[in-house]
Order: structure tokens, then C-alpha cells, then sequence
């Protein structure tokens, strides 16, 4: 059987993955695991990617998860993920308690303009001061290796957000090609914030 650690505050947890992504990836599993041995409730939706990745597709299937969305929901998100949670923080009537945002992005990238797979998650500029308000504690980190992302993304996103970036040496794209099975800093982060 199981052992739990209890933790001061049980949390609603997610941790949302990115494009072409899917929930037993990356360092994942291992953040799902360690949390739930803390005693918190972990959800690592499949948000769908066939045919392009549509907002409105993964909003349809979030709703699934929507009685879970409270003061101590926090999210864990990795790339595409990012943007959206930035996407429901936008629509939430009331904040949640903390987002970790890993390698995420606010713009085009590798996607042209007016590409399918983007364009319902960048056509419109992001609500930073909603989003801001409809979330109590952010925390960014961007790698100076990342082949996907450049720092200088990282760096506008958390000037918009007003926080400090975390920089990470040799990370890549804080996935499996880059050894990001596990990311201990992220658990820790977590632990301090919520300690």
C-alpha cells in the first residue's frame, strides 16, 4: 500500500504538456509521483494534438477538470502548455494559487503566422494584467540552450508578469533529449512555495 505524506495544505495539481505532447513524457511522471507521495492530487490531462492543436479542443477538454479549479489549484506547464494556462487564467472568475511555467512562449515560433496548429493560441494578445490578477505566485524558467525557444522570449514574458526569470545552463527544452526526466529545482521551488 501506498504511503502518503500529509502536507500542510492539499493542492489541486496539473501539469500540462506541450506541443505534440502527451502525459508520460519528459520529467512528468516523476513530478506526478514525487507530488502525490506529498499527498496532493495530480491530473496530467491528454490534451488532444491530431490534427493541429486547437484551443478550443483542449478548452473542450479541460472542462473535464474545471470542479478541480480553486484558490489551490496549481499549475505545472512545459511549452505550449504554457500559453495555455495563460489562455484559462484569462477566463477564470477567481485566482488560483501558483503557476511553474517551463520553456514556455507568447508568440509565433517555428509555426508560420496564420498556421492552423498556432493560430487559436497566439492570434489575439495575451491579457497579461488579467492573468496576473487570476494567479497569486508565477515562476519562469528558460534555458540558454533551448533550441526552440530564445531567452529573449523568456525574458519579455517575465517582464510582462512582473517576476524574475529563472535561467538554466544546458537545459535545452527542458525534455527527454536534454536528460529532463526529472527536475528536482522544479520539486523544490514547489516545496519552498508551498512549505
Amino acid at each position: 500500500m501506498k504511503k502518503f505524506n500529509v502536507s500542510p495544505k492539499m493542492h489541486n495539481i496539473f501539469i500540462i504538456h506541450g506541443s505534440d505532447g502527451h502525459p508520460e513524457e519528459n520529467w512528468f511522471p516523476w513530478l506526478k509521483n514525487e507530488l502525490e507521495n506529498l499527498g496532493h492530487q495530480v491530473f496530467v490531462p491528454a490534451l488532444p494534438t491530431e490534427n493541429g492543436h486547437l484551443l478550443e479542443k483542449w478548452f473542450e477538454k479541460f472542462d473535464e477538470y474545471k470542479e478541480y479549479l480553486n484558490e489551490e489549484t496549481i499549475f505545472f506547464a512545459h511549452s505550449r502548455g504554457c500559453a495555455f494556462v495563460w489562455r484559462l487564467l484569462e477566463k477564470l472568475e477567481q485566482p488560483i494559487f501558483a503557476s511553474f511555467l517551463v520553456g514556455g512562449f507568447d508568440e509565433y515560433l517555428w509555426y508560420p503566422k496564420n498556421d492552423h496548429r498556432l493560430d487559436s493560441f497566439f492570434l489575439k494578445p495575451f491579457n497579461w494584467e488579467k492573468i496576473k490578477r487570476n494567479c497569486h505566485h508565477f515562476t519562469f524558467y528558460q534555458s540558454d540552450n533551448d533550441p526552440y525557444v530564445p531567452e529573449k522570449i523568456g525574458e519579455g514574458i517575465v517582464k510582462k508578469l512582473d517576476i524574475e526569470i529563472k535561467l538554466i545552463h544546458g537545459a535545452g527544452h527542458f525534455n527527454t533529449q536534454a536528460g529532463y526526466t526529472t527536475f528536482p529545482l522544479l520539486l523544490e521551488d514547489f516545496k519552498k512555495l508551498t512549505s
